[in-house]
């Protein structure tokens, strides 16, 4: 009837939903953190926080993933730790930026592709060289880009109304 772990070495109890609720706003204030730094703050096993935060990931209350450094990462600050690092470097390889945050390189090439889809970042993926590319110039505000159409794009047939052509951002990037 009582659904919950025991804490402190058998000491408290903890139920689900509280530990669950706690874990959920340590991975929003923290962004990236060690899983063993979350159980020392709520004295519990490791294994109880993966398994929360495994649960709010599949409520789709939170979204992040595990790094291979066993730390927790959400993707907001996965995002915001790819854009600095790529303002920082012009080329890198993928497999640098996978060892430097400690994830794989496919979720790499996955959140660099959404980011310039969004605009985030300027710059393109070589992949025969398996490298990510910036452009000289870096967005300096956040979301997406704005692509200017000239005032004489008119639907071929019409008699002289002012249209606009709507394509979507990553016919631009290539994919």
């Amino acid at each position: 009837k009582l659904d919950a772990y025991f804490a402190d070495s058998g000491k408290q109890i903890v139920s689900k939903n509280k530990l669950k609720s706690e874990v959920e706003s340590y991975s929003k204030e923290n962004g990236l953190f060690k899983l063993t730094d979350a159980a020392k703050q709520y004295i519990v096993a490791v294994e109880l926080i993966r398994k929360s935060l495994v649960s709010l990931i599949k409520e789709k209350r939170i979204r992040g993933l595990f790094t291979q450094k066993k730390e927790f990462i959400t993707e907001e600050e996965l995002s915001n730790r790819i854009k600095s690092v790529t303002r920082v470097y012009r080329t890198m390889k993928l497999r640098e930026l996978a060892l430097k945050i400690g994830i794989t390189e496919l979720r790499v090439e996955e959140t660099l592709a959404s980011l310039i889809s969004r605009g985030a970042i300027y710059g393109f993926i070589d992949m025969n060289r398996r490298e990510f590319v910036a452009d000289r110039q870096q967005p300096t505000t956040m979301g997406p880009t704005t692509i200017p159409v000239s005032s004489s794009a008119t639907i071929p047939g019409t008699s002289g109304t002012t249209t606009v052509e709507v394509l979507r951002e990553y016919d631009f990037v290539g994919e």
